[in-house]
C-alpha cells in the first residue's frame, strides 16, 4: 500500500533530525520529502570527516567478513577516496589478478 505524503505532513519536521533507516519504503518516503539519504558506507566517511573513527577500510573489512555485506571493488576504491585513505586491497577479496 503506497504512502502519501503531502507537503503540509508532520514528517517534513525530519528534516531537522537525524533518522537512520535501512528498508525501500522508508527510503522512498524520505526521497519524497526531499530528505537527504545516506547509505552506511557514507555514514562511516562521515564519521571519519568528525574524527569519531580512525579508519574506514578496516570497517569496510569488517561488514564484509561479518555480516556478508557486499561492496564492490569500484565502490570500495569510491568510499576510501572519499574517506581520503589509500586504496589498500580488500583483505577479504583476494587478488582479482590472482590465479587460482
Amino acid at each position: 500500500m503506497p504512502i502519501i505524503v503531502s507537503d503540509t505532513s508532520p514528517l517534513r519536521a525530519l528534516r531537522h533530525l537525524g533518522l537512520l533507516i535501512d528498508e525501500a519504503d522508508g527510503r522512498e518516503v524520505a526521497r519524497r520529502l526531499g530528505l537527504a539519504r545516506i547509505g552506511a558506507l557514507g555514514i562511516l566517511v562521515r564519521c571519519k570527516a568528525h574524527g569519531w573513527i580512525d579508519q574506514v577500510g578496516p570497517l569496510l573489512d569488517r561488514l564484509k567478513a561479518e555480516l556478508n555485506f557486499y561492496i564492490s571493488p569500484a565502490l570500495r576504491r569510491e568510499v576510501l577516496s572519499l574517506a581520503r585513505e589509500p586504496a589498500q586491497q580488500d583483505v577479504h577479496q583476494g587478488d582479482e589478478n590472482e590465479e587460482a
